[in-house]
């Protein structure tokens, strides 16, 4: 994650990664820890994320997001500016996004008002659309995943699951652990079926993203992984306008078309369902 909201700093904080000075914590994860820094050469801001622990698979997610990234250029994409070692330890470096994520931001003050989850959304499927032309598919689209700079344009980033459009040699699962966030996977993602993801499931994604946005929860919310994969699975998301009757009927049927369980149901890609909000707005 990118976003400059940082958390209060700590004496722990090492002085640099590389050759960026190091200022503040703005995230940590299970394995890592993102930083927002300063490019002692240039004097940019930056943020520098850090792979702190994990196994042989957590440092292959971390390589292939360092790969993914790092071709994709354009707007709303937040990009790869420069990875090395220090200490031991991989880091990937990014633009910094001043700001907050989507998560944070339902978080902070609930549900978009429709208008503005539409226009948020809008940015958030171009961006996508610009990564599929680029040959790559992100595969874990989130609230947390978005960024919300001041101005309130959004950013995608995190492409820790992305792999090239067409490589079915790669495996969804690791250890018998399915890759992804589970209330914002798609079925076919959920299953592990591997020839059945593509662009399609990106758009799931959005969709799930968008619910969200509307209803400050995800479209299938549960207790523990295996109850949410299940839902993910078996059940159809409880309509928005249900949690929030005042919802447009129309942008409820098009984020209920994006949770389709059969892919090919879904509209037909990011560009295609950006479409449809920009003609909504």
């Amino acid at each position: 994650m990118s976003v400059a909201s940082p958390a209060p700093r700590e004496p722990s904080l090492p002085p640099r990664v590389g050759p960026y000075l190091v200022e503040a914590l703005l995230g940590r994860g299970g394995v890592g820890v993102v930083y927002r820094a300063r490019d002692e050469r240039s004097g940019r801001s930056v943020a520098v994320k850090v792979l702190q622990g994990g196994d042989a698979e957590d440092r292959l997610r971390f390589a292939r997001e360092a790969r993914a990234a790092a071709r994709l250029r354009g707007p709303g994409i937040v990009a790869v500016v420069d990875v090395g070692q220090h200490g031991g330890h991989p880091y990937l470096v990014m633009e910094l996004v001043e700001g907050e994520s989507l998560q944070a931001r339902l978080e902070r003050t609930g549900p978009l008002p429709p208008e503005e989850a539409a226009r948020v959304l809008e940015g958030v499927a171009r961006a996508v659309a610009r990564a599929h032309a680029q040959g790559i598919l992100h595969r874990d689209l989130k609230p947390a995943n978005v960024l919300l700079d001041r101005e309130g344009t959004p950013w995608l980033t995190d492409f820790g699951l992305a792999r090239r459009v067409g490589d079915e040699a790669e495996r969804l699962t690791l250890s018998g652990t399915v890759l992804g966030t589970p209330a914002f996977l798609p079925p076919e993602q959920a299953l592990g079926d591997r020839a059945r993801v593509g662009p399609q499931s990106d758009v799931y994604g959005l969709g799930a993203t968008l619910y969200a946005a509307l209803t400050g929860r995800p479209p299938f919310p549960g207790r523990s992984v295996l109850a949410v994969l299940a839902r993910v699975v078996e059940e159809a998301p409880p309509a928005p306008r249900a949690l929030r009757p005042e919802l447009p009927p129309e942008l409820e049927a098009l984020c209920l078309a994006c949770l389709a369980k059969d892919p090919a149901a879904r509209p037909a890609g990011a560009a295609t369902f950006a479409d449809a909000l920009a003609a909504w707005r």
